[in-house]
């Protein structure tokens, strides 16, 4: 329950946000962002309870840093949103830089979900059966569901960064070597 409120007060702040601002012919991908934002709100919050794994368990390391990097490129995505689509403000390449290397993580992370989801759904019988141990009542459906919400968020994910990439691109010009 939480973390449903959390994620329903980020979408409060976004939509105020959204409201507040012009919207200079970036709805579509301000929208984008704010499912982007509510889907790292729910990671960030699985990310504080997955920390303390992390120092127990070694070997999750790799997912926890990842899933962190897929937070930063949501942060970094908003800065950029704020501070050159809307507010017209030059910006550091090396913000330019973050905001691209943590944008090939989310790549490769919802290209992991997107193999994990299909891999699952053509061939349920091993989550099945750890799903039937938690003596869920409708085990297949859940996987389904599961599935199908995971494909959904990746697909989020993949298409706000290849938007963000063509961003970049035709905004080149406010990135700049000097810091500010």
């Amino acid at each position: 329950m939480p973390v449903f409120l959390a994620a329903l007060l980020a979408i409060l702040l976004q939509f105020a946000a959204l409201k507040n601002m012009a919207m200079k012919g970036f709805a579509l991908y301000r929208i984008l962002t704010l499912l982007v934002n509510v889907i790292c709100t729910i990671f960030g919050m699985g990310l504080f309870f997955f920390l303390g794994v992390v120092f127990t368990e070694p070997g999750v390391l790799l997912q926890f840093l990842v899933l962190l990097a897929v937070m930063l490129y949501a942060w970094h995505a908003n800065r950029f949103l704020l501070k050159v689509l809307i507010k017209k403000e030059l910006s550091t390449r090396k913000h330019r830089d973050w905001l691209q290397v943590n944008a090939i993580v989310t790549v490769i992370f919802s290209a992991g979900i997107i193999f994990q989801s299909i891999s699952i759904m053509n061939n349920p019988t091993e989550a099945l059966e750890i799903i039937k141990q938690f003596r869920h009542p409708n085990p297949k459906q859940l996987l389904e569901n599961v599935s199908i919400v995971m494909l959904v968020v990746a697909g989020i994910l993949l298409a706000h960064v290849a938007w963000t990439y063509f961003l970049i691109r035709r905004h080149k010009e406010y990135f700049i070597n000097e810091n500010i």
